[in-house]
């Protein structure tokens, strides 16, 4: 098999083609192109030749020819090996849908796209995960090449994946003895009550109670980013009255903003939304406890409910 030597004027650059081969050299052409675009495209051959990360190149019917050093070792794979077939070669199958249909969306727009949700496969069948940058290089407004600069992420995910395991764990575990506790403490408060025992004895236990309940708002509120963050929270999907709701959250709030007037604003006759109640009333008590953390002591906060076209807004 017979190779010819395509002389290039970017040093260090050997671009070969078969001469019975029309399309290897077409790919071959585009690729010499591309490395000895002058002017308004220095920076990119600065960045293709001096670039530690992973640099892949593909024409726009996504055939690739670049690939760079980094990028050989990130994959295992030659450029020899990859040059004119389509990156899908890469594809593990486990890189969510969306993401591509967000990418070909940004691409036909002639935009930018970035993820760090690609997981990719390399030669030898071990997967990496990707942070990936794809942009369009485009003359007379069409694309010309596609551009990916990638970075192997596979241990940072393995620490964030361990990080919410561990979140998830110490929350979960810390559940049962603040259970305990609490379940003393009312019991404490009823007993209290029933003896007569001084009133400021009383106010005391009802505080830890009620400390006590943040607590377990807050291990709930781990637990859920934990379930969020691996897709695994679910919902309870119910009618629910919303102006209810508000007023709970409201009497909830108000227990612990001593220096605040909370109330409700004028409501709707009954609204009810399908919604998981649980989760809509920890979303209205956390906008209540913004408004009374970021607002000035002894200041009014009403919280409203209004319906436009179909939709409740709460504010």
């Amino acid at each position: 098999m017979q190779f010819f030597e395509l002389k290039n004027k970017s040093p260090g650059v050997k671009t070969l083609y078969h001469k019975k081969n029309d399309y290897k050299k077409a790919v071959q052409q585009l690729t010499y192109e591309l490395l000895d675009i002058e002017n308004e495209n220095q920076a990119l051959r600065k960045i293709l030749f001096s670039s530690t990360d992973p640099i892949l190149i593909t024409s726009p019917d996504l055939k690739i020819v670049y690939a760079n050093t980094a990028w050989e070792k990130l994959t295992g794979y030659r450029f020899e090996e990859i040059q004119g077939k389509n990156p899908n070669i890469l594809q593990s199958g486990k890189t969510p849908k969306n993401v591509y249909k967000k990418l070909w969306k940004k691409l036909q727009r002639n935009q930018p796209f970035t993820s760090n949700e690609f997981i990719n496969r390399k030669k030898d069948g071990r997967e990496y995960k990707l942070y990936s940058s794809i942009f369009p290089i485009l003359k007379n407004g069409k694309p010309l090449y596609y551009v990916q600069i990638e970075h192997d992420i596979t241990k940072e995910k393995r620490l964030e994946d361990l990080r919410k395991d561990f979140l998830f764990a110490a929350a979960h575990e810390l559940r049962a003895p603040i259970t305990v506790l609490k379940l003393l403490t009312q019991s404490h408060i009823v007993k209290a009550k029933r003896s007569g025992t001084d009133i400021i004895k009383i106010n005391e236990l009802e505080l830890v109670d009620r400390e006590l309940n943040r607590l377990v708002k807050l291990i709930d509120d781990i637990l859920d980013t934990s379930r969020f963050e691996t897709g695994k929270l679910s919902l309870d999907l119910k009618s629910v009255d919303l102006g209810k709701l508000i007023k709970k959250a409201v009497t909830i709030i108000q227990i612990y903003a001593k220096h605040h007037i909370i109330s409700v604003g004028i409501l709707p006759k009954k609204v009810y939304v399908i919604a998981d109640e649980a989760r809509i009333e920890q979303v209205l008590i956390n906008l209540l406890s913004n408004a009374v953390k970021y607002s000035p002591q002894e200041s009014k906060i009403i919280a409203s409910l209004e319906v436009q076209k179909q939709k409740a807004i709460v504010s």
